[in-house]
């Protein structure tokens, strides 16, 4: 029998089936948290296993989108991506790695929106055990499952203060961590200080946390009730915002890749549904808790 797990992510399903004699290790099943054995309705399927790139089918198929990302670390190239797609529609995600980890030398998924096959080229022998979480795999492909959903993925912190949701987006380095611990300190929930899934839950739209590669949590939720593009300043102020100016500033800080105009206008018709029913504002913050009683003044 394969060994299967299933994980949930907001309203996205992953069912994951191992190839014949294959296992997933112990900390591929938690995956940072978000594993569990119950199955859900609709979920997608993943089948796991060892593979190597296909240049073939590679050269057959249009590059979508190309990018080499540097580690934030060393600032010295980490590894390289691409976002494939054939004439069936169907998608091939492949990272290299210019170090290799833990033996592995490349990741590649092939499928569409209801699943495929996630391979690893890995040096023989090849293990018994192998780990399917790989950052950044499962954000890329949370970022496209996502948009049919009426939904995005933001870089952002989000916070649960008694209930009421408040996301701050803003490019990296702004304080968006920094605000996440001015609210913890006044008994918030910090529900993700980094990225969050925004998706639809009874008409409402909701912000979610995801699997993270550096550190675990249990899936957790809150409805908006807020959104504000943080910029540090010497004074404290909001500005309220809306209309195409709030999506595309909602949009500067989404994770999508622009492959087609049909992707573009989804990710962008979800931008303006998001903003066009969550209060947004322009912040500038000193870092101290003066600005969440600013905030909650609103």
């Amino acid at each position: 029998m394969n060994d299967e797990m299933s994980i949930s992510v907001g309203d996205i399903k992953i069912a994951f089936r191992a190839a014949d004699g294959l296992r997933f290790s112990r900390e591929s099943r938690r995956f940072r948290g978000f594993g569990t054995n119950e199955h859900a309705e609709g979920e997608r399927l993943v089948e796991v296993g060892f593979g190597c790139c296909d240049s073939e089918r590679d050269a057959e198929a249009v590059a979508k989108f190309d990018c080499e990302v540097l580690s934030e670390i060393t600032g010295e190239p980490d590894y390289h991506w691409c976002l494939r797609l054939d004439g069936d529609g169907h998608e091939s995600l492949s990272l290299d790695f210019y170090v290799q980890r833990n033996g592995i030398r490349r990741v590649r998924f092939d499928g569409n929106d209801n699943g495929g096959r996630l391979l690893f080229d890995i040096a023989a022998p090849h293990p018994t055990e192998i780990n399917a979480y790989i950052f950044p795999v499962w954000n890329v492909l949370l970022s496209r499952w996502i948009l049919p959903l009426g939904g995005l993925l933001l870089h952002s912190s989000t916070v649960d203060f008694g209930g009421r949701g408040f996301l701050f987006t803003a490019v990296s380095g702004t304080g968006k961590s920094t605000m996440a611990r001015l609210w913890h300190e006044r008994g918030a929930e910090v529900v993700n200080d980094d990225l969050n899934l925004i998706g639809v839950a009874d008409g409402q739209f909701v912000a979610h946390n995801i699997p993270m590669s550096y550190y675990e949590q249990k899936p957790r939720r809150v409805r908006l009730s807020a959104i504000f593009f943080i910029e540090q300043s010497p004074e404290n102020f909001a500005q309220k915002v809306g209309g195409i100016e709030a999506a595309l500033r909602l949009m500067t800080n989404c994770i999508f890749q622009p492959i087609d105009a049909q992707t573009n206008t989804l990710a962008m018709r979800n931008a303006s549904q998001i903003v066009g029913s969550t209060p947004c504002y322009r912040l500038g913050f000193k870092p101290d808790t003066d600005i969440v009683d600013l905030i909650l003044g609103l």
